[in-house]
């Protein structure tokens, strides 16, 4: 997704010469809340993870 509206954007800044860039503003923008989403998913899905009851037990036995 990020790829595709990325090189949408690309195409449509092609105008820019002729001053014709309707939909160029409007693919950055979707390119960019995208990407700041899957930042937003993985961020999540990292802290979401289990930690491994090993680390946990060392974690608890090194606060001792």
């Amino acid at each position: 997704m990020v790829v595709g509206f990325g090189m949408a954007a690309s195409f449509g800044i092609q105008g820019i010469e002729q001053n014709d860039t309707p939909w160029a503003g409007g693919f950055e923008r979707i390119n960019a809340y995208a990407y700041f989403a899957w930042l937003m998913v993985l961020a999540v899905a990292v802290m979401r993870r289990e930690v491994p009851a090993r680390d946990h037990a060392m974690r608890v036995a090194s606060r001792e």
